[in-house]
């Protein structure tokens, strides 16, 4: 006895969960940086020091900025170490992270 062969259309599944957080509010901005602490975290892949080097620069001659704490993370897929989040609490001022690749 033959069997009946069953096609069926694939199903295609959505791997993504609805975010089960509230988003959070954005951080207050400062109207300009000028005499402002600004720290720069990279991702830890290639390039992002190039994108810095270029915005440092900028930060200091255009804006005025009072200091500039360069961070790089080991890696691009882990969160920053403690140790980087205290510096950048004691620091203060305003954080830019940064990509490269």
């Amino acid at each position: 006895m033959a069997t009946k062969s069953v096609k069926t259309k694939p199903h295609l599944l959505d791997p993504t969960a609805p975010a089960a957080v509230e988003p959070a509010p954005l951080a207050r901005r400062p109207a300009s940086l000028r005499g402002v602490n600004v720290a720069l975290v990279g991702n830890g892949k290639e390039n992002c020091e190039l994108l810095f080097n270029f915005v440092e620069r900028w930060l200091r001659e255009e804006c005025a900025v009072a200091e500039v704490l360069r961070l790089e993370k080991d890696s691009y897929w882990e969160p920053l170490p403690a140790e980087q989040v205290a510096r950048l609490r004691a620091f203060g001022g305003v954080v830019i992270t940064g990509l490269g690749s």
